[in-house]
């Protein structure tokens, strides 16, 4: 395994097998409770500010689009 100088592997480890034990319930906890707060946003919607969701939704935008050219063009081919 590769090291640091000062002794710390690069890579991570796994967890001990307690830990992976006494937590599995948490994934379904988040589920739950964003589950919960979808439906409550959805009987009872909220405003928003539409200039703000705009702006956010168009960066997201220009970025996918960026992200879905750039291999085209071949600019993130390495050379040997």
């Amino acid at each position: 395994m590769a090291h640091q100088a000062n002794g710390n592997p690069l890579i991570s480890q796994r967890p001990t097998e307690g830990a992976t034990k006494t937590r599995w319930y948490l994934p379904l906890v988040l589920v739950a409770w964003l589950t919960v707060s979808a439906v409550g946003r959805l009987q009872e919607p909220q405003a928003v500010q539409g200039e703000g969701v705009s702006i956010t939704s168009a960066i997201g935008l220009a970025i996918n689009l960026l992200a879905a050219w750039l291999p085209t063009t071949g600019a993130l081919v390495q050379s040997a």
